[in-house]
């Protein structure tokens, strides 16, 4: 009886070790996916960074220009007596 109860609590520490064992190694492939993750969003961090410091430039050196350029590249204003050609080439 007694050697029957020790192989149960053998094989129990042995689930449990088994156990241990595999949660440690998920939350370490989980930490290092989020470490990634992480990362990119560093990286992306820094870029929109730097697109804010040059639209701060440009503001900061000639609005009228800059606003000017927005409205006619992004939006398609144009003023009076601008001509617009189109390339139909496509070139």
């Amino acid at each position: 009886m007694k050697k029957h109860k020790s192989i149960i609590f053998r094989m129990a520490l042995g689930v449990f070790v088994l156990y241990i064992v595999v949660t440690l190694i998920n939350q370490q492939v989980q930490i290092g996916q989020r470490k990634a993750v992480l990362a990119q969003l560093e990286t992306q961090y820094k870029q929109q960074q730097g697109q804010n410091a040059e639209i701060e430039r440009a503001l900061s050196e000639n609005n009228d220009q800059y606003m000017a350029g927005v409205a006619r590249d992004k939006l398609g204003y144009t003023k009076s007596n601008d001509r617009i050609y189109i390339n139909v080439a496509g070139n």
